[in-house]
């Protein structure tokens, strides 16, 4: 058997040790993890009361669309439901990203350092990734990414703030961007930590969707609400866009305990 060349190249995802392992391995009482940027503060009470409800429907499969979730979700984003897409954690949802509109051949731009798992999708598809350097501040040189788009750029990626740096673009400067990048090429704003930013110069990416076709957000149930062990992430984006993503994914591809429930959408901190 003779699996895909760029595949034999790869390195798998290497997680941080769990806590328990490191534990008896130093024989340590008390560990904090920070490689994963989990939520130290646990999971809001009204979430686990909502996992707990599908319990016993654990035989039957989920409802693969999240219709509940997302109707919760979309309202409270003032977006239409199929505007949507859930994905077992946003690393999902680039995958589908990446399978729906990336071919041998095409090009996508990030950040470099960003989160990873944009190239790594890109690659398993027989694109190529250009990478450009983050700024002197470590935050993504946005007019030096706009120099690398051509004809053959499908997506740009900006993770903001961005993972490992843990700096933001202003919503000034996503803007001054959106308005040169051709209408051909997909701009993926990923907003897994959106919620953590205070500043008040962060993007409403959700208000920018609505000037600007040609985006999708990536939003994350794992960092702020707490729940990373039930891999829930979503992508927003225009209904036609959405539609195009949603045609790769695969079946029952989120639980019925994540699935389950406005409940579990507005358990935890407000999105903005």
């Amino acid at each position: 058997m003779q699996p895909k060349k760029i595949s034999c190249t790869f390195r798998f995802y290497q997680p941080g040790k769990p806590i328990d392992e490191v534990k008896r391995e130093l024989g340590l009482s008390e560990v904090i993890k920070l490689a994963s940027n989990e939520n130290p503060f646990g999971t809001s009470p009204k979430a686990k009361e909502a996992i707990a409800s599908p319990l016993d429907l654990t035989s039957i499969y989920p409802d693969g669309g999240a219709v509940d979730l997302t109707a919760g979700v979309a309202a409270h984003l003032g977006v239409e439901p199929n505007q949507v897409i859930f994905g077992a954690g946003s690393d999902e949802v680039i995958l589908m990203i990446c399978r729906a509109f990336l071919v041998p051949g095409d090009e996508m731009i990030t950040a470099w350092p960003t989160f990873p798992q944009y190239k790594h999708n890109a690659e398993i598809e027989g694109a190529v990734t250009i990478e450009v350097p983050v700024d002197a501040q470590g935050k993504h040189d946005l007019a030096a990414m706009l120099t690398k788009i051509s004809d053959k750029t499908k997506i740009v990626w900006i993770c903001n703030p961005n993972n490992p740096t843990g700096t933001m673009n202003t919503e000034s400067e996503i803007r001054e961007f959106l308005k040169s990048v051709p209408p051909h090429v997909l701009v993926v704003l990923d907003e897994a930590y959106a919620e953590y930013n205070v500043s008040g110069k962060y993007p409403d990416g959700v208000a920018l969707l609505k000037e600007y076709g040609n985006i999708v957000l990536l939003r994350t149930f794992s960092k702020i609400y707490g729940l990373a062990s039930l891999r829930v992430g979503y992508g927003v984006g225009r209904a036609d866009v959405i539609r195009s993503i949603n045609q790769v994914r695969e079946p029952f591809n989120t639980s019925k305990l994540r699935a389950k429930g406005r409940a579990c959408s507005t358990a935890g901190p407000r999105l903005h």
